[in-house]
């Protein structure tokens, strides 16, 4: 199975120039915790709630000032949507992250969250254990 059965698509992004407040709220309307960077196509980076929280608000900036390319993260853990689930759930263990983006030509089509592994894995468990 590969990631593209179980990933979330991504239609919705922020600007690096948009504002901490605007990530924020763009981040309650789509209901995330995280959100893609981009500047036309190019997929740029993320910005997260944990860097909101931390290089913004703890570090006493105002949100409506501070932009997303002050915080985001340009160095992101990304996979193809071709890429089998069990390499995906290692790469997300040798890098120590609970997410990964999922880019195809490029340009980010979705995330595939480490939930969605477990998830998977215990149907898979599941059915393989047959009927009790």
């Amino acid at each position: 199975m590969t990631v593209r059965r179980i990933m979330t698509p991504i239609s919705y992004s922020v600007s690096p120039n948009d504002t901490i407040l605007e990530a924020t709220r763009q981040m309650r309307v789509h209901n995330t915790s995280m959100l893609p960077v981009t500047e036309g196509d190019a997929f740029l980076g993320l910005i997260t709630g944990r860097d909101v929280a931390i290089s913004c608000v703890a570090a006493g900036q105002d949100p409506s000032l501070c932009k997303v390319k002050e915080c985001m993260q340009s160095n992101v853990v990304a996979v193809t949507p071709t890429e089998a689930l069990h390499d995906a759930l290692r790469i997300m263990g040798r890098e120590h992250v609970c997410q990964l983006c999922v880019l195809e030509d490029g340009h980010i089509i979705g995330i595939v969250e480490l939930g969605q592994l477990a998830l998977q894995a215990i149907e898979v468990s599941a059915l393989s254990q047959g009927p009790y």
